[in-house]
């Protein structure tokens, strides 16, 4: 079985421009994707934001998501989240 990241990136403050359809939208076309070549492999969606935090440095929070019924854009779910700081050397 194989694995097919699907990720979206911003840069910005918070979640305020996010819209599910970023990923969505790409989540259906690879779903029909491989259900036509009848493909096996796991479709993980990921959302990067890179931010300024209040203490000047900058961050970087990595969503992962999941459609809990893969027809139904609104039945989207954090699955994990990781957020890290970027230290300049």
């Amino acid at each position: 079985m194989g694995l097919s990241l699907l990720p979206e990136a911003k840069r910005g403050n918070l979640l305020d421009d996010f819209a599910v359809g970023q990923i969505y939208l790409p989540y259906r076309k690879l779903l029909n994707m491989r259900e036509r070549v009848k493909g096996e492999f796991d479709i993980r969606c990921l959302f990067l934001l890179q931010y300024t935090r209040r203490d000047r440095r900058q961050g970087v929070r990595v969503y992962e998501y999941q459609f809990l019924d893969q027809n139904d854009m609104a039945s989207i779910v954090v699955k994990k989240s990781r957020e890290y700081v970027l230290i300049p050397t």
